[in-house]
């Protein structure tokens, strides 16, 4: 039997509870805030670092936005410093967590907060994981997007178009991933008051469609 208050029983009732969520069981959200709630006071450990960015980017997808922010705000003292160690797994979840902010910090419409965590995290996941990866590709074409609503054009487009190569090298010419980031694209293209390169950029994503359907993001 584990103490009520050890770590591997909240894992694993803080794992049931989020399969049992992925499976439509939307009751179970107030038990993983209680697991959370019993955490010890004290130095946090990687796992439940982690729980608390799972549970920071469901509540701000919950209309919670405030309490989300503030609980992946406060796992960033933690991750730096077991980043600065340096220690992969907690540089792994640093650039997960700087991702994160970055995207509530934009759908809360605060998009200069946003960019400086964007930031950040493109450059934790080039630290951690090098030009060649996913996380690198995804926190590229978020700071592209979020550049994009700061009416940075130039760096949106050089971002953004970094994000689509970088994405089809890692997927291949067959791949869907980059049609998010096409749209992405033609929007700034329009926006910039170039309509036939934003025009181009949509058959693109056409002519992608017929092959393989729209991939959202990641």
């Amino acid at each position: 039997h584990f103490v009520p208050g050890d770590e591997p029983r909240r894992i694993a009732e803080f794992g049931d509870a989020m399969m049992r969520l992925q499976h439509g069981d939307t009751a179970v959200f107030a038990e993983m805030e209680e697991v959370l709630a019993r955490a010890p006071a004290g130095t946090p450990s990687l796992e439940l670092l982690a729980q608390r960015v799972q549970m920071g980017v469901m509540l701000t997808q919950r209309s919670r936005g405030e309490e989300g922010l503030a609980l992946l705000d406060g796992t960033l003292a933690p991750l730096r410093a077991g980043c600065a160690q340096p220690d992969p797994d907690y540089c792994e979840l640093l650039t997960t967590a700087l991702n994160n902010l970055g995207v509530a910090h934009f759908n809360v419409r605060n998009y200069r907060r946003a960019r400086d965590y964007a930031r950040e995290a493109l450059d934790a996941a080039l630290a951690t994981h090098g030009e060649d990866h996913r996380e690198t590709a995804k926190a590229i074409g978020n700071l592209g997007l979020i550049e994009s609503y700061l009416g940075e054009t130039d760096a949106a487009l050089e971002h953004t178009r970094r994000a689509i190569d970088l994405v089809l090298s890692i997927e291949g010419p067959q791949g869907a991933g980059a049609n998010a980031l096409r749209q992405t694209l033609a929007n700034v293209y329009g926006g910039s008051g170039r309509p036939l390169e934003a025009l181009a950029v949509h058959r693109q994503v056409i002519a992608s469609l017929g092959e393989h359907g729209l991939a959202g993001p990641n």
